[in-house]
């Protein structure tokens, strides 16, 4: 499976999987660090929009989720057939008004864990009909140590890029002056040059001093770079631009 990135292997795994195993569809959910907390919903031949009604009232009538998720060491695979007596299973309100209605008879599952931290969940399903076999268990035990080792290598990737640019953005903050940073934090809330003069009340050619020295320390463009730079990605919607 070659795939750059995270969300990139998140894709070829839910497309190759389905060739490999025979299943009507398949979805990955990241876990939060909660461990038990579903965070969104990749998936492959279901509607996304599942997930909202899963996650508004049926997340916690889930007593599937509940009963793998309670073992420990957590299970690397895991099948609905093992764990539920699927008589009983038909009262749950998960199970009755969600899952079947879905045509989501069959369940099984991958659970990827780094560390003995769970990192997510994949979940195949079948309708009514064949359950998932004792091969096709084996087949997914197997695929499950490679996928195990591929997301584990992309999470540390990932983990390392964060930490470098949260290094490289104190190194920056340590640049600027005092006064520095309270302008970059007025350009960062969306002030105006003439708005963030009144509010330090200082002049329009002070400020725009500080601003021309900001953009050079940082070595940015233009304000949305400034922001960027100095704060992420998340600041830039409440900036506005030059």
């Amino acid at each position: 499976m070659a795939a750059a990135t995270y969300d990139e292997l998140v894709h070829v795994s839910l497309t190759h999987l389905p060739q490999v195993v025979s299943m009507d569809s398949c979805a990955f959910f990241p876990i939060g660090d909660d461990q038990f907390q579903y965070l969104e919903v990749v998936s492959h031949q279901l509607d996304p929009a599942m997930f909202t009604q899963y996650k508004a009232f049926y997340e916690p009538f889930d007593i599937y989720k509940r009963a793998v998720f309670s073992v420990t060491p957590i299970p690397s695979i895991d099948r609905s057939s093992d764990y539920m007596d699927y008589t009983a299973w038909s009262m749950n309100p998960h199970r009755a008004d969600f899952l079947l209605p879905n045509g989501l008879h069959h369940l099984a599952g991958i659970q990827i864990t780094l560390d003995g931290l769970l990192l997510g969940d994949f979940s195949f399903h079948r309708d009514i009909g064949t359950d998932f076999s004792d091969l096709d268990m084996l087949v997914l035990r197997g695929m499950q140590s490679q996928l195990a080792y591929a997301y584990a290598a992309r999470r540390r990737d990932a983990v390392n890029r964060t930490w470098e640019v949260r290094q490289q953005r104190a190194r920056l903050h340590s640049m600027l002056s005092p006064r520095e940073h309270e302008i970059a934090h007025l350009v960062s809330q969306g002030l105006s040059n003439p708005q963030i003069a009144m509010m330090l009340g200082i002049s329009m050619n002070t400020v725009k001093t500080h601003v021309k020295h900001l953009m050079e320390k940082t070595a940015s463009r233009n304000r949305a770079e400034l922001v960027y730079t100095l704060y992420g990605e998340a600041a830039l919607e409440s900036s506005a631009p030059l």
